[in-house]
């Protein structure tokens, strides 16, 4: 698996397949199981789209995919379980934006988060528990040296933000154990290119026999950048509910700029019907094909350019193998 020029290629014992992109691919692709044993592969390209294929048994684009995250200054992507649902996520950064999207292609709760700096992020994403505590976060250095660790809520680590030198940035969390402390001791280090420095930080503790999280702790994960993520996750789900009502709701709300997701959860998968409806009881739109991925949450957009300003509401209705269920969420349409 590699790019050449703007192609991407995969070859295997039973099949080649060649994804020209127009624009280029603008890192290296990463492979991973995500919701499922099924193998990803996941790239961004240089006109800022963030590509996620089904290559066992074929080059099948997910469902979901691409997502356009509108920024040129694209980095290669990360796969780790962020949210601790035990799946994993895809992360990228763009600008001075942190993305992180599930195997449906929705944007976790709480992401994109912005970076509040006036400068893009210019490393590779690293996901990894700096604090200690057990739960990741997602490790950004912007160019002028602002190191920021956020995480899954978007709220930044203890201790940080750091500052690191200028330009571009490379960066990685190591442990090592301390029998002064009788624990095991979480470092942070970043070079940055423009002066050649090197610093390093030790951000965190873990005690006891419990090892330290460090899904993606460098560029491209490992040490031989395999850029590889096949082992076996456990986590918590994000419901043990059908098709949880709390979790159904519309973003943005109320919609300024003509489109808005509408998003839900479903445990299993599912057939799913989303019918939008004016006050007076009419329909006035059917949205085509939403997702019904279980296990995480799904959402789809609804372009709202044919309707009028007011108050709209849409009926969710999800049928599956372990149940159905039924959601209506208010819309506000503002023009």
């Amino acid at each position: 698996l590699g790019n050449v020029g703007s192609n991407l290629a995969f070859i295997n014992t039973s099949f080649s397949s060649s994804n020209t992109q127009g624009s280029g691919v603008a890192g290296p692709p990463v492979i991973g199981t995500l919701g499922t044993d099924q193998l990803v592969v996941a790239y961004m390209t240089g006109d800022g789209l963030l590509h996620a294929y089904r290559i066992d048994g074929g080059f099948q684009s997910m469902p979901g995919f691409p997502i356009a995250l509108g920024n040129s200054d694209m980095q290669s992507v990360a796969l780790a379980d962020v949210d601790g649902d035990g799946f994993r996520d895809i992360v990228a950064f763009g600008g001075n934006k942190i993305y992180a999207f599930n195997h449906s292609g929705a944007s976790l709760d709480y992401f994109p988060i912005t970076v509040s700096t006036t400068s893009a992020i210019s490393s590779n994403p690293v996901v990894a528990d700096v604090s200690g505590d057990g739960n990741v976060e997602i490790v950004a250095v912007t160019s002028d040296g602002l190191v920021a660790a956020y995480d899954k809520t978007g709220r930044m680590a203890p201790g940080f933000p750091l500052q690191a030198g200028i330009g571009i940035q490379s960066v990685a969390v190591f442990a090592f154990p301390s029998p002064a402390l009788a624990a095991t001791v979480i470092g942070l280090v970043v070079a940055s290119s423009d002066n050649g420095s090197v610093t390093a930080w030790t951000t965190g503790t873990v005690g006891g026999n419990r090892a330290p999280n460090l899904p993606w702790p460098q560029y491209q994960k490992d040490a031989q950048h395999s850029g590889l993520a096949l082992e076996p996750l456990a986590g918590t789900p994000i419901s043990s509910q059908f098709f949880p009502k709390e979790r159904a709701y519309n973003w943005p709300n109320p919609v300024y700029e003509g489109k808005t997701f509408i998003r839900y959860f479903i445990k299993d998968n599912s057939t799913v019907s989303i019918k939008v409806f004016d006050l007076a009881g009419d329909l006035v739109a059917t949205i085509p094909n939403p997702p019904g991925i279980g296990g995480v949450d799904n959402e789809i957009e609804w372009n709202v350019g044919d309707v009028q300003s007011g108050i709209y509401f849409a009926r969710i209705e999800a049928n599956g193998a372990g149940g159905n269920g039924v959601a209506v969420i208010k819309i506000a349409v503002v023009k």
